[in-house]
């Protein structure tokens, strides 16, 4: 497990090529995955993110994350 050092404010398209577990420590963002609908996402919140999904990220709050990532 790892513990990010933080995304900060912006907006920004990303990819992850393996899928993604994680636990948010801090921060607010909002989470929309192309096609979808847009999640928000807070401290104490945790989320599974699936391999290859195309997401718009809007950070609000900087925010750390303890996550893990693996192949499936």
């Amino acid at each position: 497990m790892r513990l990010a050092s933080g995304h900060v404010r912006g907006i920004w398209r990303r990819q992850i090529l393996q899928a993604e577990l994680c636990h948010f420590v801090s921060g607010h963002a909002f989470f929309t995955p192309e096609g979808g609908d847009k999640l928000e996402i807070k401290a104490g919140d945790a989320v599974f993110f699936s391999a290859r999904l195309t997401r718009l990220w809007e950070v609000r709050e900087t925010t750390r994350k303890s996550y893990v990532t693996f192949n499936y």
